[in-house]
């Protein structure tokens, strides 16, 4: 039908061979029942050509028909003078572009009906063809559309190159519609004529199809155009690619290209004093000093699909699925990171949540397709999404190793030297759940560990938003992988066992145990340890997706490695020196244990207060054996958000960390229960002072003077005081003040008070001063 709105008119063009129609009233009143169907007409004659066969116009209900016998006319003779306009310019050129305009909105069947001239359809009927072809006298519609159709597709002109997104032509001079397709949507996405730039990290190749329309006809055009990097462009929302679940297997996106090098990197004094060991397999970039520096000016924003961040927030809640099973699914976002000023953008980046206690909470509402809460999470940058497990997501790639594509992600990594290496595959971000009103405290920690010389992850701070949500200021923390021990061990010594620590299942059937280095809570298979460990024992391979959550969670493993042996030695090892004088037990210890740095890392763990790490909870360590030194153990902190004087609980013994001796006996984070870490007994506790101690262990008098020097030493050392604590303070406040306000959770993240950690420092001098 056609609306004639200067007439008031409404026209039909019909096939010849109807014998009667029928208009059927839907509702009690309606503009096109009360006033279109009282009175129809043929545009050429005013007879009416109707009969009602049911009852009159006012005796009409809803579901009721008027049905009307047509008679033959000349209807399309008068056809183009009674549209909207009054008039169509009746030109041949102006008949085509307006028939083609049609053509090119009918649908599929319609299009059917036209091209094999079965019947007449709307505007475009046979009828009204016929009627064209004789008053134009056009001897042959189809050679005329031919010469046409190819006049427009020569007559199609594109840039050479492009940087930025641009709009595509849709409709030839002789009104043939243009449709496009580009050969790789990772780069130039189409979107009806909006030509979508993604900047590629190098000049590349597109080929974009377009496919010409007139009529019935119809031709393709290969153009191709260069597609450069973008040098300007500073990671605009627009021209970025967000990946989504549709196509997602086979899309291949190339991150853009920047001119950031090494010699771009603000480089400043270690802020701790620190320095990397020299002989170090790894050498730390000037680009990763720089990120972790506290002056240094952060901002991470986060794109993703709604769809997305959905079912991140289903599969990632802890409690929604008790088995964990995917928990663990990394989902693709889009990451833009400025590091003072420069921009990197990066596509296809995974992200999941993480954390135990801290999954305990829904982030998105499903609802409005928003965030309603913080929460904490993991980026990795090298995820590969090649699993099976994806699959059911559609998130399974079509790629494998040996694929280039496949291969340049799986070395991606973030703050890399000018070879692209030697950067961060991983980065953690941990929301405030622990109510820091300092919002300094894990920088500050984490810096103090790595003072002293031992193994540690970097820690800062950064403004969040995602998907232009605003979460205020969080925490970023280093991953503990590979990649951080090889800034710290030689080549050689780099490859060692890697173990992650906390609470675990002894078997299938029995109760989570404290990862307390207790041989006792080893299984083995027949209970016979030549035949190995358990396969759902406390020791081995985390698998989420089949709900395994070992306490001692390998993370890397020597090539020479046997079940687990350096692990089950270390714990053997302080079970069999029970019962023995220093002297007896001393070099079989240090056999196992690297014991200056553990002594070190002792003392650094008390001052720091943490109710929830080894000594005070059996919890939140990482092991390193050390091949290049008998595999000798070093141990690495993690997850210190409840450190210095917070503890969860103010009222209970884990908020009174700063009142307890240097050689307390008790695990403070669990109830005050004995010392289950035979370790803590060697070295620090005397058993002599506690008549119902669970250990027949002596203390080794020499490795506590190590232990208490060290307490003393770091505690009057300059970094460990209020005011170097405020002066760190006040360089992330400085830098982010501004920034602090959040869009989500109840309370900014601001940078409120010092009060809480400076009360800290100062109450536990009282007990460093006891020992001195």
């Amino acid at each position: 039908t056609l609306y004639d709105a200067k007439n008031d008119a409404n026209y039909f063009d019909l096939p010849m061979n109807i014998t009667g129609y029928m208009f059927t009233r839907t509702s009690v009143s309606g503009e096109y029942w009360n006033n279109k169907t009282e009175d129809l007409n043929y545009s050429h004659s005013v007879n009416k050509i109707y009969e009602i066969s049911a009852k009159g116009y006012n005796e009409i209900s809803p579901g009721e028909f008027k049905t009307f016998v047509p008679v033959a006319t000349d209807i399309v003779s008068e056809f183009i003078d009674k549209t909207s306009d009054g008039n169509y310019i009746c030109d041949v050129d102006s008949v085509i572009k307006e028939l083609n305009y049609y053509y090119y909105i009918l649908t599929t069947f319609e299009r059917e009906q036209f091209n094999t001239l079965d019947v007449g359809q709307g505007v475009i009927g046979l009828d009204r063809i016929n009627y064209l072809i004789e008053r134009y006298n056009i001897a042959s519609l189809g050679a005329l559309i031919t010469s046409k159709l190819a006049q427009d597709k020569v007559a199609i002109v594109l840039p050479n190159s492009v940087v930025e997104s641009f709009v595509l032509p849709k409709f030839g001079n002789n009104g043939a519609i243009i449709t496009w397709e580009s050969s790789n949507s990772n780069v130039i996405t189409i979107d009806l004529w909006d030509a979508k730039v993604i900047p590629p990290a190098n000049p590349t190749e597109i080929t974009l199809t377009a496919t010409i329309r007139l009529l019935n006809q119809s031709d393709t055009r290969e153009i191709v155009i260069i597609v450069n990097q973008d040098d300007d462009w500073d990671g605009d929302v627009d021209q970025m690619y967000i990946p989504t679940l549709a196509g997602f297997a086979d899309a291949r996106p190339v991150d853009p290209g920047y001119p950031h090098l090494e010699s771009d990197a603000v480089t400043r004094p270690s802020y701790n004093g620190f320095t990397f060991p020299e002989n170090a397999r790894t050498t730390p970039t000037k680009q990763y000093l720089e990120f972790w520096h506290p002056e240094t000016k952060l901002n991470v924003e986060i794109f993703g699909d709604p769809q997305i961040f959905a079912l991140m927030d289903t599969h990632g809640y802890l409690n929604n699925d008790p088995n964990g099973n995917n928990n663990d699914l990394y989902w693709p976002v889009s990451v833009r990171l400025t590091v003072n000023g420069r921009k990197y953008v990066y596509y296809e980046v995974g992200m999941r949540r993480k954390g135990n206690t801290s999954r305990d909470h829904h982030f998105w509402d499903h609802y409005h397709n928003r965030f309603t809460t913080s929460f904490s999470f993991k980026l990795k940058f090298d995820e590969r999404w090649h699993k099976d497990i994806y699959a059911p997501f559609g998130l399974q790639k079509s790629w494998a190793k040996g694929d280039p594509d496949y291969d340049v992600r799986n070395n991606r990594t973030i703050m890399h030297d000018d070879d692209g290496k030697n950067g961060m595959s991983k980065i953690d971000f941990k929301y405030n759940k622990t109510d820091d009103k300092s919002m300094t405290n894990q920088p500050f920690v984490f810096s103090f560990f790595q003072k002293h010389g031992l193994v540690s992850q970097n820690s800062t701070l950064t403004p969040l938003q995602m998907n232009g949500t605003k979460f205020g200021i969080i925490t970023i923390n280093e991953a503990t992988d590979k990649d951080l021990i090889r800034r710290y061990f030689a080549k050689g010594a780099d490859d060692g066992d890697l173990y992650k620590v906390g609470w675990g299942k002894t078997s299938s059937n029995e109760e989570h145990k404290k990862g307390s280095l207790m041989i006792e809570d080893v299984r083995y298979i027949d209970n016979n340890p030549s035949n190995g460990l358990i396969p759902d024992g406390i020791i081995g391979e985390q698998d989420k997706f089949s709900g395994y959550n070992p306490g001692y969670d390998a993370k890397e493993l020597h090539k020479n490695t046997i079940n687990h042996g350096n692990l089950v030695n270390l714990m053997q090892v302080l079970k069999d020196n029970e019962n023995k004088q220093p002297g007896q037990y001393s070099a079989a210890l240090e056999e196992v244990v690297d014991m200056n740095s553990f002594l070190t890392y002792a003392a650094a763990a008390y001052l720091t207060g943490n109710p929830d790490d080894l000594r005070n909870n059996g919890n939140n360590y990482y092991i390193y054996f050390d091949p290049s030194d008998n595999n000798r153990a070093h141990f690495i902190p993690y997850d210190y958000d409840w450190a210095m004087g917070l503890g969860w609980d103010e009222n209970s013994s884990e908020g009174q960390m700063s009142r307890i001796p240097t050689n307390h006996s008790k695990m403070q984070g669990d109830g005050r229960i004995w010392q289950e870490v035979r370790l803590f007994w060697y070295t620090i506790i005397d058993k002599s002072q506690h008549s119902s101690a669970p250990y027949n262990i002596t203390l080794n008098q020499a490795y506590f003077n190590t232990y208490k020097n060290n307490v003393i030493s770091m505690y009057d050392s300059s970094y460990y005081s209020g005011a170097n604590f405020v002066a760190l303070h006040n360089l992330y406040k400085n830098n982010y003040l501004n920034l602090t306000a959040a869009e989500v959770d109840k309370t900014w993240s601001g940078f409120y008070s010092t009060q809480t950690t400076v009360n800290f420092i100062n109450s536990i001098g009282q007990k460093v001063n006891e020992i001195r």
